[in-house]
C-alpha cells in the first residue's frame, strides 16, 4: 500500500510577508474562527483546513506566533520600493494640503479599510533625489491599489506609527493653521460685503 503524500504548506515568515489585502482580511475574521485566520495565510480552504489532525493544526498554528506582535515605528521606512519604482514619505506636514488633511481624516474614521489610500497619500513617486512628486487624486486611487497588493504590513503599519507621532506633535500648528484660513476667508468676505454696499451707494448718489 502506497503511502499518502504529505502536502507541504507555506506560511509567511512575518508581517514582511504580508500584503494590505491580506491584511485587511485578517481584521475581518472572528476571533475564535482561527481555521479562517490560518486559511488566508496559508491559501488553504478553510474548510479544508477543517478536516486537519490537531498535530498537523498546531504545527502551523505555531508558525504564526508573529500574529502575536504587531510592527513596531522601527520598522518605519521614508523610501520603500515596489516594482522599481521608488516612494518617499511625505514627513514634513508642511506639504499637506487642506485637501489632503480632508481625505486622511476621513479615512481614519475606518483606518484598516483605507489603508492603501493612507499610504497613497503618505507615500509618492521619488522623482530625483528627495524631491516627490506632488500629490493628485488620479494617480493617488491608482497608486492606492498597487499599495494594496505589494506593499507590505511591516513598512506600512511603520510609517503609521510614524505619521500618528508627528501628527500629534503638530496638532497645534495645523489647527492654528485652519485657523488663521477661515479668519482669512472671513475678513475676504468682509471687503467683498463692504465694497458691494460702497458700489451701491455710489450709484445712488
Amino acid at each position: 500500500m502506497k503511502k499518502e503524500k504529505k502536502k507541504i504548506i507555506t506560511v509567511p515568515d512575518g508581517w514582511a510577508d504580508i500584503n494590505i489585502y491580506t491584511f485587511q482580511e485578517l481584521k475581518n475574521v472572528k476571533k475564535k474562527k482561527i481555521y479562517e485566520t490560518i486559511s488566508i495565510l496559508t491559501d488553504e480552504d478553510p474548510e479544508e483546513v477543517k478536516t486537519w489532525d490537531m498535530a498537523s493544526y498546531s504545527r502551523v498554528h505555531g508558525a504564526m506566533s508573529w500574529l502575536n506582535s504587531l510592527p513596531t515605528i522601527e520598522d518605519f521606512k521614508k523610501v520603500i520600493e515596489i516594482d522599481g519604482e521608488k516612494y518617499g514619505f511625505i514627513n514634513r506636514l508642511s506639504i499637506l494640503n487642506l485637501g489632503n488633511w480632508v481625505d486622511i481624516e476621513h479615512y481614519l474614521i475606518n483606518p484598516v479599510k483605507n489603508l492603501h489610500k493612507l499610504m497613497s497619500i503618505f507615500y509618492r513617486p521619488i522623482i530625483i533625489d528627495d524631491i516627490i512628486e506632488p500629490y493628485d487624486s488620479v494617480s493617488a486611487i491608482n497608486r492606492s491599489e498597487l499599495f494594496r497588493e505589494k506593499m507590505n504590513i511591516q513598512e506600512c503599519y511603520g510609517a503609521l506609527l510614524f505619521f500618528s507621532n508627528i501628527e500629534k506633535e503638530s496638532l497645534k500648528s495645523i489647527q492654528g493653521y485652519l485657523l488663521k484660513e477661515i479668519l482669512k476667508a472671513r475678513r475676504m468676505s468682509s471687503k467683498v460685503k463692504l465694497r458691494n454696499w460702497l458700489g451701491w451707494k455710489k450709484t445712488k448718489n
